[in-house]
């Protein structure tokens, strides 16, 4: 079928072998069908993504090897679900990796923040998403995001994201997250998450959690890397303390 001229864009995502629920298998390329629409504003019954890359930042895969996609579909057979829509039909533009089909998307959409979108303007850049948004920052970037958001900043940036929230910096970069959030920091990076959060640094980092919380500190023993792993509570590994690791890999007060 044939592409109409006036279309807006949505961007989907799948796992590697293109396959969604239900068993249902995207085209890299080319028009797709919903073979049982339902035009009921409830979820299911259509194919779903976020127009104009906007959204809930949870919806989409973030699975590295992840197939991301630019997706054109007639405005008016959009229906809104909130944070996501449905149409019963669409064309793939073309389908590749988050930084290719997000960067084409805030092209094509300057005025809309974009999930996972990176910006790369040079140092000191900023972004900014609210709740349940996805914020990227280049080189030296600050981004932040909100609950359940995601933030990502580059070599030496900070991250900041809410509750349940996912926060990635770089090398030495500082990662922050709220309850129940996964943060993760480079090599001499800082990383400290909530009560309940993950808290994962690399090489020569320093991780903390708060309550319930585990920590996971990167170390080189001479031969590989090795992941070293503690959990608040437990072998007196105290609740928002920061550790880093000794010349031996045993955890103790930064």
């Amino acid at each position: 079928m044939k592409m109409p001229k006036e279309v807006i864009h949505m961007v989907r995502t799948c796992p590697e072998d293109g396959v969604s629920r239900n068993g249902f298998k995207w085209p890299d390329e080319g028009y797709v069908e919903c073979p049982d629409w339902d035009p009921d504003p409830v979820c299911g019954g259509g194919l779903h993504g976020c127009l104009y890359g906007e959204g809930e930042s949870n919806l989409l895969n973030w699975n590295q090897g992840a197939i991301w996609r630019l997706v054109a579909v007639e405005p008016d057979e959009v229906v809104y679900l909130g944070g996501k829509v449905k149409v019963p039909r669409a064309w793939v533009i073309y389908s590749g990796t988050r930084e290719k089909i997000t960067s084409r998307m805030a092209e094509l959409y300057p005025d809309k923040v974009v999930i996972g979108v990176t910006l790369s303007a040079g140092d000191s850049r900023s972004a900014t998403a609210g709740d349940r948004g996805s914020a990227a920052a280049g080189y030296r970037g600050t981004a932040v995001a909100g609950n359940h958001g995601t933030a990502t900043a580059g070599y030496r940036g900070v991250a900041t994201a809410g509750n349940h929230g996912v926060a990635t910096a770089g090398y030495r970069g500082s990662a922050t997250a709220g309850k129940g959030g996964i943060v993760v920091a480079g090599k001499g990076g800082t990383a400290k998450a909530g009560k309940g959060g993950i808290v994962v640094a690399g090489d020569h980092g320093v991780a903390k959690a708060g309550k319930g919380g585990c920590l996971i500190i990167k170390r080189y023993d001479g031969s590989r890397y090795r992941a070293h792993v503690a959990y608040v509570g437990e072998g007196g590994i105290k609740a928002d303390v920061a550790y880093q690791l000794d010349k031996d890999g045993n955890f103790v007060e930064a």
